[in-house]
């Protein structure tokens, strides 16, 4: 999530994005831990850390050909009990508009919860 929220900053199309929705405090996007993906640079940055491509597809952030999965979207950690469950990405355009990472349950993050509400 750290790599995804150092990007933000840098690219005004994501920024833009927030703004017109209405998320333009800074306070407010550093608390939310909101992040971009620009693409094209993060398998590179998490395999000179020492994850492996294999660890990469699996969990789900790169898919089967090396790409990005959140490739121009802004990124938003989906927490339980201050853990990060799950990404959540919104699409800058209209195509494919939301991802989550692969899971259980389709992708929806704090099943607990949910399951025991009314």
């Amino acid at each position: 999530m750290v790599f995804y929220q150092g990007q933000l900053p840098r690219h005004s199309e994501a920024l833009r994005y927030l703004e017109q929705r209405g998320v333009h405090d800074p306070a407010l996007i550093q608390e939310l831990r909101i992040g971009y993906a620009p693409g094209g640079n993060l398998r590179q940055h998490l395999m000179a850390q020492g994850y492996s491509l294999k660890l990469l597809q699996h969990i789900g952030l790169v898919n089967s050909r090396g790409h990005d999965a959140f490739y121009r979207r802004v990124v938003f950690p989906c927490c339980q009990d201050g853990r990060v469950l799950n990404l959540y990405g919104r699409n800058l355009s209209a195509a494919f508009p939301h991802r989550f990472l692969p899971g259980s349950r389709g992708g929806l993050f704090a099943w607990k919860s949910v399951r025991s509400s009314p």
